[in-house]
């Protein structure tokens, strides 16, 4: 014991190891100090040993340096494949295969920067998984024939997506580097990634547009600090000047001096367009600029549009309130962000009674783009005689509104033609807006098909009859119907079904509406589930 403080063995051996020279010294320290186990002490010892080693000869600084390295042999040595004649020649004409790895690529490229159910990319396993396969099919091609090599697994390789818990495998990777477009990297516990280690790997493939830094299943958020958010925006606008759109997904109690150290971006990035950030609160603010506990960045001049969703299991779980929001630089207000696109859950009877306030109602009317999510269900409350305010004041207050996407979930029919469902709101839409997609989601099945496309296409005809009094823009109207399975039937499956909707179907013709219908019929509950936007 020393000051009543007890002293551990490690502690008490490197205080009293004494030895000849520096070199011992350095050598012991290394042994205690480090992780390194005995047998890669014995190799290195044996390398130091070695009469062709010398120190002053070195030019690696660090381990990431000597991964960088091996990858780039490896890259020149698959080069030299290329140019090996092969034994037998190719039996398909290379424009054709070219063509269809070139295809391929934009396949795989468009899954990955998809907009999936939770606002994020790659957030869908499924469409994970479809990716995947198409990045498998381009390495397979890449081992039929010589030729076939160098671009199908340049293909493969313009697409990273992995766990990232060793960054040194993706570094000494050949197939990915210099024409990587796409990075989806997730952490899924600690230890964080150092400078080195992210230096090293973006300086590998410098040309990625899309980076995807998810953080959101780390379980020890207290490791997160300033620091290390700053030097990762620092690395990424040090060695990435080519990305145009970066996403973070956050754990939900990540602090927001952490959110703020992620949008420091020390350095120009001069591409940079789009920046997403999952994992926070949203509220129906007037600009962005909440996020920062200090003013954006300057260096940032090139960027256009700023979206922030809520965490991966609360954009599920909650059943009201905000989901998402997109702000969108405005070149008439000086380059100020402003409110575009707002994703929007509700349910039945808090829909009746919502209320606006002047400054949501503010926010709202720059608002382009909306999409509301809203559950209605059986006996949760009697319809009022004098609702204040609704859905109606809602749609009133979206005066630039373009495009909206409803989802209506449907635990009865009886509910498609409610009084105070948003489709009799209809007629209090802006006669701006020129894109409509509805989506009904049934809880339960019908005796047929027909009969509920019958009660839908009905209540639908009066809410498009109520938006014409606006004398709107409307230029298409696209409607999903998706249902489980009723009894009897064997699969689910999905068919065009606008002779099944009539009604709509000749308003659409008779105002110049493009229009389109799709019944789906899915076979579990989970489905269902996913059916939702």
């Amino acid at each position: 014991m020393v000051g009543g403080e007890e002293i551990s063995q490690e502690t008490f051996s490197r205080a009293t190891t004494r030895c000849s020279n520096p070199s011992d010294s350095l050598l012991i320290r290394l042994v205690l100090d480090s992780q390194i186990n005995a047998h890669a002490i014995d190799v290195f010892l044996d390398i130091v040993r070695n009469p062709a080693f010398s120190s002053n000869e070195v030019t690696f600084r660090n381990s990431e340096d000597i991964l960088t390295h091996v990858a780039r042999m490896k890259d020149e040595n698959t080069r030299l494949v290329e140019n090996v004649s092969s034994d037998f020649p190719p039996q398909i004409p290379y424009v054709i295969v070219q063509g269809a790895i070139d295809a391929l690529r934009v396949e795989m490229l468009a899954l990955s920067g998809e907009d999936f159910l939770l606002g994020g990319l790659l957030e869908n396993d499924r469409t994970l998984s479809d990716c995947k396969q198409i990045q498998m099919t381009l390495l397979n091609c890449s081992l039929v024939h010589r030729s076939w090599f160098w671009d199908a697994r340049r293909a493969a390789g313009s697409f990273l997506g992995k766990f990232a818990k060793q960054l040194h495998h993706f570094i000494r990777n050949p197939c990915f580097g210099e024409w990587t477009r796409e990075m989806y990297l997730k952490f899924m516990d600690l230890p964080l990634p150092t400078s080195s280690q992210l230096d090293a790997l973006f300086k590998s493939t410098p040309n990625v547009k899309s980076l995807v830094l998810d953080f959101a299943r780390i379980r020890d958020v207290s490791e997160f600090s300033y620091s290390f958010a700053h030097m990762v925006s620092a690395c990424i606008a040090t060695t990435l000047h080519f990305v145009e759109e970066i996403s973070f997904t956050l754990h939900e109690s990540t602090p927001n001096t952490v959110l703020s150290g992620f949008l420091a971006f020390p350095n120009v990035t001069p591409f940079l367009r789009s920046i997403r950030i999952s994992g926070v609160n949203v509220t129906l603010a007037s600009d962005p600029h909440h996020l920062c506990l200090c003013p954006m960045p300057i260096n940032l001049a090139s960027l256009q549009s700023i979206h922030v969703q809520l965490s991966p299991l609360k954009y599920i779980s909650t059943n009201t309130g905000y989901r998402s929001i997109s702000y969108i630089r405005d070149d008439q207000t000086n380059g100020k962000f402003i409110p575009d696109a707002l994703n929007f859950v509700t349910n039945f009877p808090e829909i009746i009674w919502m209320e606006l306030s002047e400054s949501k109602i503010a926010v709202l009317s720059s608002i382009r783009h909306l999409r509301v999510n809203c559950s209605m269900y059986r006996g949760e409350a009697q319809d009022p005689l004098n609702p204040s305010g609704g859905v109606d004041s809602f749609f009133e207050a979206c005066l630039s509104l373009v495009s909206l996407r409803l989802l209506l979930c449907l635990s009865s029919y009886d509910f498609v033609a409610a009084p105070h469902s948003p489709l009799q709101a209809f007629g209090s839409l802006s006669p701006t807006v020129q894109k409509l997609h509805i989506k009904f989601s049934m809880g339960a099945p019908t005796s047929t098909m027909e009969v509920a496309c019958r009660l839908i296409d009905e209540a639908l005809v009066v809410a498009l009859v109520l938006l014409e009094s606006r004398e709107p823009y409307l230029r298409a109207l696209a409607i999903d119907v998706v249902m489980p399975l009723g009894k009897g039937s064997k699969s689910g499956g999905s068919m065009n079904a606008r002779n099944l909707l009539p009604l709509s179907d000749a308003w659409c013709t008779g105002n110049s509406v493009s229009f389109s219908a799709v019944v789906k019929v899915l076979s579990s509950t989970l489905d269902l589930e996913f059916s939702s936007w």
